[in-house]
């Protein structure tokens, strides 16, 4: 059976309460043959598609999407409600009035959160919670289920010991039959008696047969209903055994991540120790950094302190230097230097005519 497609869009975000194409958690549960666990599991995977909160009596309702459900029910193989279906149970069953008692919600969905603020070691520790939750409701229906077939055991057996005594009770009224065929072929002359009683002994067979067939249709039903409690025990036990294997691969999760998580805390162990160490370096190394500033600004200090005894000399030799001009003027060597000029110049003129000796001879001077 398809699934009405309602009309409007589902780019939009619903708003207000279930619509003709959106059902609630009691309905998916009246209408399908989905039990409560199952369909938490489904929603948590994601099966029923997008999921929104309507509001109800006293908290918000989760809405399922028709066309999800009957999705989920034709890959389960169970026979999908429609939209005349949702009709005919919401005219048959009103909806609760506000001040009644809240309706059973769906728990709130895993929270997908970024790494950031929420660690996914907790996430995984709320879905084994969730499936050890699971598991726990799964063997409390399987220890109810014991306890029914324990109930239809004893009645089965009360049956069964009912129907041995009715057995040996229409074993005594055969004797009894017998007994009174001999007393009627003993009294024959009191005939009318006799067949009275015979009617009145076959009406009590007639009865007694009623209540062979009523006792032997009790215990067809009893034996059914202890088939459907096995196959329905077996159900549960594939359900728990799914929950199991479930809960075993988050925990091999949860220890893989523990064991990553100590990695990441002795990595971060030593790189702090590295940091420590660095830390101690830094500190060892501004020591060294203030006292090379203190001894730069010694070198300045003593720097500006050579500047100015520099500054000092060379003014004290600017007002020396006409002395020692004076001074390599007047010296030996000089005196000396300018006899050898005068000579040279001498023995020029004499090679030389007069004028031009006389003008070499001052500009030699001049030079």
């Amino acid at each position: 059976m398809a699934p009405e497609v309602s009309d409007t869009s589902t780019d939009l975000p619903r708003r207000g309460p279930a619509g003709q194409d959106e059902l609630y958690l009691d309905e998916i549960l009246a209408l399908t043959p989905l039990k409560r666990t199952r369909l938490y599991t489904l929603r948590d995977k994601g099966s029923f598609g997008p999921v929104r909160e309507a509001p109800g009596p006293t908290c918000p309702r989760p809405v399922f999407r028709l066309d999800g459900v009957a999705a989920v029910c034709e890959s389960l193989g169970y026979e999908a409600p429609t939209a005349d279906d949702l009709r005919t149970y919401r005219e048959r069953v009103p909806e609760p009035a506000a001040e009644a008692a809240p309706q059973q919600s769906l728990p709130p969905p895993l929270p997908v959160r970024p790494p950031a603020a929420v660690p996914k070691e907790a996430v995984h520790q709320e879905r084994v919670r969730a499936l050890e939750d699971e598991r726990d409701e799964a063997r409390r229906c399987l220890t109810a289920l014991e306890v029914a077939f324990a109930e239809v055991e004893a009645t089965r057996d009360q049956v069964v010991g009912d129907l041995h005594g009715r057995a040996e009770a229409d074993a005594v009224r055969e004797a009894e039959l017998e007994r009174l065929a001999a007393a009627l072929d003993a009294q024959r002359d009191d005939a009318g008696r006799l067949v009275a009683e015979a009617a009145r002994h076959e009406e009590r067979v007639r009865l007694l047969e009623a209540d062979h067939e009523q006792f032997r249709d009790e215990r067809d039903r009893a034996r059914a209903e202890e088939i459907a409690g096995r196959e329905r025990a077996i159900g549960l036990e594939a359900d728990l055994r799914i929950a199991e294997a479930g809960r075993e691969r988050a925990l091999e999760d949860v220890t893989v991540r523990e064991a990553r998580i100590r990695r990441l805390e002795s990595d971060l162990e030593e790189r702090t120790a590295e940091a420590h160490r660095q830390e101690a370096e830094l500190r060892g190394t501004t020591t060294e950094l203030h006292q090379a500033t203190t001894a730069r600004d010694e070198a300045r200090a003593e720097r500006d302190d050579l500047r100015r005894d520099l500054g000092e000399a060379r003014e004290e030799n600017a007002a020396l230097r006409p002395e020692v001009e004076l001074l390599r003027a007047n010296t030996t060597r000089g005196f000396r230097r300018r006899q050898r000029r005068q000579a040279r110049q001498e023995a020029k003129a004499v090679s030389t005519p007069t004028g031009d000796a006389d003008g070499s001879g001052e500009e030699q001077d001049g030079a």
